[in-house]
């Protein structure tokens, strides 16, 4: 009977979390996104008879980890303590694979070519599209929870902050070819990566100039997108 009941609460959890997941326009839009863009990428491996870009859709789930635990957190009832903070710790390991789509770009023209790059060009950016759409909208629920505990100010700067801490980790994903993972599965080499770009001063140089440009880019988008109001417009003009 415990089994049963404890088979109930968690159904009944799962259920209301849906329920609020899929209360507003956000989460509809971004499941038929991503479900169009697998599409396309499976429309040109079965066209082409190659798997060339078949890594964009790992990278895509990798993106929606850290948004699916930001709902957790935004949605739940989560109060201080250990679970919270399991939570908090896997979406900041994990969020920089959000905006890390984007820099799959740089595969466009790469490989043999099996389909026309205007296709693929469409198919990068779709994916680099929906890896920000999911990192701002992850960002914006983080953002508001953290407003909760440490005010609205607080809240925005650790936000600003934490974008260019994000920056750093897509610079050791990118470049560095350094998974989320690494950090538990091979902690002491990703360490000695990290500590020996302090001591190369070319290599130093380049990280802050990527850290820089990358974050001021996507603080800049998160403001456009997040604090941009049209409806102010309509009331300027009508005003």
């Amino acid at each position: 009977m415990d089994g049963i009941a404890f088979l109930g609460r968690s159904m009944s959890c799962v259920i209301n979390y849906l329920k609020k997941l899929y209360s507003g326009d956000t989460t509809f839009c971004l499941t038929i996104l991503s479900a169009f863009f697998v599409f396309l990428t499976l429309v040109r491996v079965i066209i082409s008879g190659h798997a060339l870009y078949l890594f964009l859709v790992k990278n895509l789930i990798l993106a929606i980890i850290p948004w699916f635990v930001s709902t957790i957190i935004y949605f739940g009832e989560n109060k201080k303590g250990f679970r919270l903070h399991v939570l908090v710790f896997l979406w900041i390991i994990f969020f920089p694979n959000s905006f890390y789509l984007m820099t799959d770009i740089i595969h466009l023209g790469k490989g043999i070519r099996t389909a026309p790059v205007w296709f693929d060009a469409i198919s990068l950016l779709s994916y680099g599209i929906c890896g920000l759409l999911f990192g701002i909208v992850s960002l914006k629920m983080m953002e508001e929870k953290a407003s909760e505990l440490i005010g609205r100010k607080r809240s925005a700067v650790f936000r600003v902050v934490f974008i260019y801490v994000s920056c750093f980790g897509i610079f050791l994903g990118r470049f560095l070819r350094w998974n989320t993972w690494d950090l538990f599965m091979n902690f002491f080499n990703l360490a000695s990566d990290v500590a020996g770009l302090f001591f190369c001063l070319p290599k130093f140089l380049f990280v802050c100039k990527f850290t820089f440009v990358a974050g001021t880019f996507l603080n800049l988008v998160y403001i456009v997108l997040v604090h941009f109001n049209v409806k102010n417009l309509e009331e300027k003009r009508q005003a």
